[in-house]
């Protein structure tokens, strides 16, 4: 009993400290934040950040750490041929929803990570995992589908291409959607993602 009032008091300390690293980031940039700032936002003792962290690039590491978790855990349920079958029926694809909602619970801190008092290197870690997740699914099924004969050189290239832009894409709409303060639902979001997707494949269909 006593280990698991511990270890929420733990949790609620660290809570306390990534939600004032934020805060502060988010008007100051990371030069802002300090020990003795987190200290006096927090009403904790800098004692008490050491024994958590080492610095606030640690404490920072480990924001980024939980996000990208979360964020890992909503990709994993992406299946590309499943969102197709939904775009072909004209619905938001669940998964894409539970996507934008989890953006959505934690969108002051996306939004100061990734916004210009943030880490650029975030945006990047961010883009990867979308690269390393649904997207390597998506280019696996379109590997199987390529003729044999095609020149391995010229499916990686496109590839390479490829990812690069269906990411941007993605993440232009992400950031869009956090810069306007998650004013429309995950749901709508789900629909605006439809609507986008449609519209390129029809284009694409056109050529």
């Amino acid at each position: 009993m006593m280990g698991k009032i511990h270890e929420q008091m733990n949790f609620e300390t660290q809570q306390k400290f990534q939600d004032a690293f934020i805060d502060i980031m988010a008007v100051d940039g990371i030069q802002g934040v300090t020990v003795r700032a987190l200290a006096s936002a927090t009403g904790l003792n800098r004692g008490t950040f050491y024994l958590h962290y080492t610095d606030k690039f640690d404490l920072m590491t480990q924001i980024q750490n939980r996000l990208l978790s979360g964020l890992q855990d909503c990709l994993d349920n992406i299946e590309p041929l499943d969102g197709l079958g939904y775009i072909k029926i004209g619905k938001p694809y669940p998964a894409i929803i539970q996507m934008f909602t989890y953006f959505g619970q934690e969108s002051t801190a996306f939004k100061v990570l990734l916004g210009p008092t943030g880490d650029p290197a975030f945006s990047q870690k961010v883009k990867t995992l979308y690269k390393e997740t649904i997207l390597q699914k998506l280019l696996l099924r379109i590997s199987q589908q390529s003729n044999e004969h095609t020149d391995r050189h010229e499916i990686k290239q496109f590839n390479n291409y490829f990812l690069s832009f269906i990411v941007s894409a993605i993440f232009g709409v992400i950031e869009e959607w956090l810069a306007n303060d998650t004013q429309e639902t995950p749901e709508e979001m789900g629909i605006v993602q439809l609507n986008i997707i449609q519209m390129i494949r029809s284009q694409l269909i056109r050529l």
